[in-house]
């Protein structure tokens, strides 16, 4: 098991745990009893993050992002900032996805599908948006640029927030529906 996170206001811990078939994400009490596996698909879970409300979480997690020409395992020479920093996945066509489960009915669901590189996230104090730092696909080769986004908890289409030519990054959204963030301007 890892990643546990405690339910806000609750006495749950959420966590995932992985098995034969895969990961899965389970709920216990507090104490460790009454432990039972609430995703109703088993795969790749990111950290943890409870909504406020504590009906349901999201993640990110790597997923594959539009089509792929290359073939995962070959060796790939490339000169851009993307391959440097991100690792395998951007090397395979898969790039940090926002996903969310609602806990009724376990199914997990990709929020945002599209050509950004996710890094971190936070949700609205009413739990029905989620504030998400992104790299655009089309930056990766060419700058360090991120920047800040909202979607609904369903879905629908991201609104930028920010514009800055730097890193915009870690949103952190408060109570009085202020929001802070760590930005880098050059």
């Amino acid at each position: 098991a890892s990643g546990a996170v405690g339910r806000p206001g609750g006495w749950e811990i959420a966590y995932v745990r992985r098995g034969d078939e895969g990961a899965a994400v389970w709920l216990m009490d507090g104490d460790g009893a009454d432990r039972r596996q609430v995703s109703a698909d088993v795969g790749a879970f990111g950290t943890l993050h409870w909504s406020p409300d504590g009906t349901a979480l999201a993640w990110i997690r790597s997923a594959p992002v539009g089509e792929y020409g290359g073939e995962p395992g070959l060796r790939v020479v490339a000169d851009g900032l993307g391959y440097r920093h991100l690792g395998d996945g951007y090397r395979e066509g898969r790039l940090g996805q926002l996903f969310v489960m609602e806990l009724a009915d376990g199914v997990s669901r990709r929020l945002v599908e599209g050509p950004f590189d996710v890094r971190s996230l936070s949700w609205s104090p009413d739990s029905r948006r989620l504030a998400y730092a992104a790299k655009a696909e089309a930056d990766l080769g060419l700058n360090l640029n991120e920047d800040l986004w909202v979607v609904g908890r369903d879905g629908g289409e991201p609104v930028q927030l920010t514009t800055n030519p730097g890193i915009d990054r870690d949103p952190h959204w408060f109570a009085d529906d202020r929001m802070a963030y760590l930005r880098t301007e050059n």
